[in-house]
């Protein structure tokens, strides 16, 4: 709303008219709608002295009013137009990353937990900003996904990821990688050929790529995901569902969709061990993944007890803290050679000839690697 010569008290007056007009119900056909509503306040000069000044400044009190909950009203000030300023400032540099190729991908190790050995890597990118460091990734992800960035975002990690995983196979590496999708990405109508043209472009086998579809995506709209994945599928790139048991899948449309592995979320491992509930929910998801025939990833290890937590309901694989954090793709290639070396050791440690001339086949020996 645009009021001309408005001051303060007047601004915020309107705004209280429009909350108090959308208190009650709105009749749409046969049905009432309760709608909420949040405002937020800027005004010339003080906030903007152009179009573009003004909207920022709105915005950033609007995202105030938001947060203080339905039928709030904020105004801006200048802590929130530095906020605001510093956003676009950060919107900026972040399309010069992507356009400048400033970004990083790196890579954390996933586990095939029976044999205990490396079976692949999660693709995770990475922005480190030349004056404000490493931004957590939440922070630009977010970013990307509200100013319309996600898209070129999720591109780029596919085609490096690809990239990487092919350099890796074409060396004697055979690992699978898995890589993220984002909602927003995933709802794009061209998505699984756009997917497969760059993991191809990449010269990556597709057997050796794996997409992580979040639960609410793939359910927000079934018939997209099936649609979505299908050509995927065929061509051999594996489907996960990722933070699975976060959302409120309907099990049965769940079953109906091409998946290979389900992720479960990391806040039930980490209190699988103190919480009933939570580990009622990774056995639960085990259990129901072995029953379906799909694996199961177990996100967030980070110690031995949740490792052996995990290992004894029969998980699949499993990545955390534990194992590696996420790194540069030459720092897990040296990780991964030094790990190779660790795990031929267990293996002739167990093949070596006890006292009694019986080689050492002991369990564990290998994980322990």
């Amino acid at each position: 709303m645009l009021a001309l010569g408005a001051d303060g008290e007047a601004a915020e007056q309107l705004a209280r008219r429009a909350v108090e007009a959308f208190e009650a119900p709105m009749p749409v056909g046969e049905h009432f709608v309760t709608l909420s509503l949040a405002i937020g306040i800027a005004i010339g000069p003080d906030d903007g002295d152009e179009a573009d000044g003004l909207l920022r400044s709105a915005s950033a009190a609007l995202s105030a009013a938001r947060s203080a909950g339905p039928q709030s009203v904020r105004a801006a000030d200048a802590g929130l137009n530095q906020l605001a300023y510093g956003r676009l400032r950060l919107e900026e540099d972040l399309r010069r990353a992507l356009d400048q190729n400033e970004l990083e991908v790196h890579f954390q190790p996933q586990i095939a937990l029976k044999p205990g050995v490396v079976f692949g890597a999660e693709a995770l990118v990475r922005w480190r900003h030349p004056i404000r460091g490493l931004v957590p990734p939440m922070e630009f992800v977010t970013l990307a996904e509200e100013c319309g960035l996600v898209e070129q975002l999720g591109r780029f990690v596919l085609a490096e990821a690809s990239r990487v995983c092919a350099g890796w196979t074409a060396r004697g590496m055979p690992l699978r990688v898995a890589v993220n999708v984002s909602t927003l990405q995933f709802r794009n109508p061209r998505f699984g050929e756009s997917a497969l043209e760059i993991i191809r472009a990449a010269g990556a086998d597709p057997s050796r790529i794996e997409l992580e579809i979040t639960e609410s995506a793939a359910m927000g709209d079934p018939e997209h995901a099936a649609r979505e994945l299908a050509p995927l599928k065929a061509a051999g790139v594996r489907i996960a569902i990722d933070d699975f048991g976060t959302g409120y899948s309907n099990l049965a449309t769940l079953t109906q969709l091409p998946f290979d592995v389900l992720k479960i979320d990391r806040a039930f491992v980490l209190d699988a061990l103190n919480a009933p509930a939570a580990r009622v929910v990774v056995g639960t998801v085990i259990g129901m993944a072995d029953n379906l025939g799909v694996e199961t990833v177990a996100e967030g290890v980070e110690t031995e007890e949740q490792l052996d937590f995990v290992v004894s309901h029969g998980c699949t694989y499993a990545q955390g803290y534990l194992f590696g954090r996420p790194m540069a793709a030459d720092a897990f290639e040296a990780w991964y050679a030094n790990r190779l070396v660790a795990e031929l050791r267990a293996l002739a440690d167990r093949a070596a000839p006890g006292p009694s001339g019986v080689p050492h086949w002991g369990v564990g020996a290998l994980m322990a690697s």
